[in-house]
């Protein structure tokens, strides 16, 4: 979402680490800031704008205003239902990206490590009209050592959010690539809030890492052409109302992740996915979730081992203990997890850490339109 970034007194970052830093430095909250021009449009849309369009109908719309407002467009693909609903759809009203970008994380190239983009960058390969120029980031040993020999490298890259392993970070994935007009990401579904029986549509901070990106256009949820995002929002409300009913008071986060696996693929279509490029891909499970490491870092860490470069597990792990000695006692700063990894052959538990996520806006879904709440009213547990 183009503009978006870490506030703290006045300062602008675009890393959540540093910015939680220098929060503890001045005294004062780390902040995650959403512009005023997307908020702006969110607000203007009515659930009238969009009541009796099919899902896909808005996805239309703003490809159509994409290409014909940017005569350059990079669609960042993973093969993923999101980025490839975007490609497909596009592809069938007579659209062709200028380029793609498919970031992998194995260093030989294998398709076990890269499992989950290897449908991807098939169908790529097989639909040549699909994309003028695609591009495959394979990261290399040197891309790993330059980001783990540092742990102040931690605090540089833009849009860091889990410490994994893989050198997937914007900044690295981009180097030496020639700016395009736009930068199209799919990112993840909405999550949305459930208490009471009341649902709210939350944009947390999980979904910077193009943070940096000042022409990046988040295709699902930004404010070009809003009501794509505020039907998107409303579509999943009512799936959840049918699918997973309200059954308690309590606070709930209701999203893809938290979606009963038998449930996704349906899910995915209410939202106006196309059809995935597999079973796995379309329910989110072709290398798993994790709550810290996932599949597709521990299959990285192991091609480390088999590479004989153990010492850069090593500079990994320095480096998040490192992050994690100056910023765990930071209020609302870090969540300590302990996980076994492949670091050891998954022997024993060292501690890992992921952000406390920000809140960049809290809409109520009426029913006949948003309405802006203080995100405080919902988490406020007295």
């Amino acid at each position: 979402m183009r503009g978006h970034h870490f506030l703290v007194d006045g300062k602008k970052f675009y890393n959540f680490y540093a910015a939680l830093r220098w929060s503890h430095k001045v005294n004062a909250f780390s902040e995650y800031v959403v512009p005023r021009e997307h908020l702006d449009a969110f607000e203007s849309v009515k659930v009238k704008d969009f009541k009796d369009r099919e899902a896909t109908y808005f996805i239309k719309e703003k490809l159509s205003w994409i290409f014909k407002t940017y005569n350059t467009q990079r669609l960042h693909y993973s093969g993923g239902s999101d980025s490839h609903t975007i490609l497909q759809i596009a592809n069938q009203m007579g659209y062709q990206f200028t380029d793609s970008l498919t970031a992998c994380q194995s260093v030989v190239q294998s398709d076990y490590v890269n499992e989950e983009y290897v449908p991807g960058i098939n169908y790529l390969q097989q639909n040549k009209n699909s994309v003028m120029n695609p591009e495959v980031f394979h990261p290399t040993i040197k891309h790993f050592e330059d980001l783990w020999k540092d742990p102040e490298n931690l605090y540089t890259q833009s849009g860091i959010d889990f410490l994994c392993f893989r050198p997937m970070y914007t900044d690295i994935i981009m180097e030496g690539r020639q700016p395009k007009d736009c930068e199209i990401t799919g990112h993840s579904k909405h999550k949305l809030v459930r208490k009471g029986g009341q649902y709210y549509w939350i944009l947390f901070s999980c979904n910077d890492e193009y943070m940096k990106l000042n022409n990046e256009i988040s295709f699902y949820g930004d404010g070009l052409v809003p009501e794509l995002a505020v039907q998107q929002a409303y579509i999943s409300k009512d799936f959840f109302e049918k699918i997973m009913p309200n059954k308690s008071s309590e606070l709930e986060v209701l999203c893809f992740e938290t979606t009963p696996e038998k449930h996704r693929e349906n899910f995915n279509r209410k939202l106006g996915r196309t059809k995935s490029l597999s079973h796995e891909i379309a329910i989110g499970t072709i290398l798993g979730k994790a709550e810290g490491l996932n599949e597709k870092s521990h299959r990285s860490m192991q091609e480390m081992l088999d590479l004989g470069r153990s010492d850069i597990l090593n500079m990994w792990k320095t480096s998040v203990d490192s992050l994690i000695s100056d910023l765990k006692d930071i209020p609302h700063g870090l969540q300590l997890i302990n996980q076994k990894c492949a670091i050891d052959g998954f022997k024993e538990e060292i501690t890992l850490a992921k952000k406390i996520h920000r809140i960049g806006f809290a809409y109520r879904l009426d029913n006949d339109r948003l309405v802006p709440v203080d995100h405080m009213e919902i988490f406020d547990e007295h």
